[in-house]
């Protein structure tokens, strides 16, 4: 499958769990607008998640909006996804630098009302509708696993970002596969 494919087939699972039966109507209005609320905003993988998200809005009938902080800021991603909120936009797909950070933002647009659904980085405490994404843990299984034989015997250094929780799963995924296969 390609990228794009797989992004336009994301965005509308993602767009299917933001209608759920009894909260809104099943088929979309042209006057619906979904936001798209990302970190590191700039960078050339969001533009091709919001690209998807953008097949789906155009098979939908639905305007998209991209908006995020250039900084890998949590306050400035917060403030962002509160600003996009306040709006009252028909859904947020939104990826989050920090899952507790988002807990109480999510939470309060969903208790206004706001469909909200974490895609790559999830905030599985909150009360977002749903997360679609990397298996994270078996990403890291996956990595270990191509890396074990060509490094053979040493050390391996890890660069992640320690708070975002999809680095967190997928550096875990690859530290125990080391340790029990390549040890």
């Amino acid at each position: 499958m390609k990228r794009r494919d797989f992004l336009k087939a994301s965005a509308l699972a993602t767009a299917s769990a933001a209608f759920p039966l009894g909260l809104r109507k099943a088929a979309a209005q042209s006057d619906q607008t979904y936001f798209m609320v990302t970190f590191v905003s700039g960078i050339d993988y969001w533009k091709d998640c919001f690209r998807g998200m953008q097949d789906a809005a155009e098979f939908l009938g639905v305007n998209v909006e991209y908006t995020g902080t250039p900084e890998n800021d949590i306050t400035a991603e917060v403030r962002v996804f509160d600003e996009v909120a306040s709006q009252n936009p028909a859904g947020i797909l939104v990826t989050v630098i920090n899952p507790d950070a988002f807990i109480e933002p999510i939470n309060n647009a969903i208790g206004a009302g706001i469909p909200v659904v974490c895609f790559d980085a999830d905030s599985p405490m909150s009360q977002r509708y749903s997360f679609v994404g990397t298996g994270n843990y078996y990403a890291g299984v996956v990595a270990a696993r191509y890396l074990g034989p060509l490094v053979g015997e040493g050390k391996v250094g890890i660069s992640s970002v320690t708070a975002q929780l999809n680095h967190v799963q997928r550096r875990q995924g690859f530290i125990d596969t080391l340790a029990a296969e390549f040890p």
